[in-house]
Formats: structure tokens, C-alpha cells, sequence
């Protein structure tokens, strides 16, 4: 089997900030950490935490910003 390697839209830049993961209705929240991310995304790592909502406030305070 072949894969083929398609470029990223966005250039990933790799991080290790701390991040709060706020679930729609901010009635709960988790800690994480923010690995890379990019305009279009981000990749988090949540220790142990098995469901995360699809749709989620990520809060990044080092840069003093929040994505949808």
C-alpha cells in the first residue's frame, strides 16, 4: 500500500504552552497542553482526559488568547 503525502495547509508551530480545554456552556473545564498549532488548529494533549467535546473554547493565557 502507497500513501502519498499531502502539504499542510497551515505551517504547524510546535509548542508546549499550557492551555485550559472550556466545554460548550463553560460548566467544566480540563487543563492541557498545546504540542503545535497553526491558523487552522491545534493539537492538545489533556492527560488522561478521554472525551473531549468536538466543539470547545481552548484558552492559551501565555498569548493572552482564546480559539473556537
Amino acid at each position: 500500500m502507497t500513501t502519498t503525502h499531502q502539504p499542510r495547509r497551515f505551517v504547524r508551530l510546535r509548542s508546549l504552552l499550557k492551555g485550559t480545554v472550556v466545554f460548550p456552556g463553560g460548566l467544566r473545564s480540563v487543563e492541557c497542553t498545546v504540542r503545535d498549532f497553526s491558523p487552522g488548529g491545534a493539537r492538545i494533549d489533556c492527560a488522561g482526559i478521554m472525551h473531549i467535546p468536538e466543539h470547545f473554547e481552548l484558552i492559551i493565557p501565555h498569548k493572552a488568547q482564546s480559539f473556537a
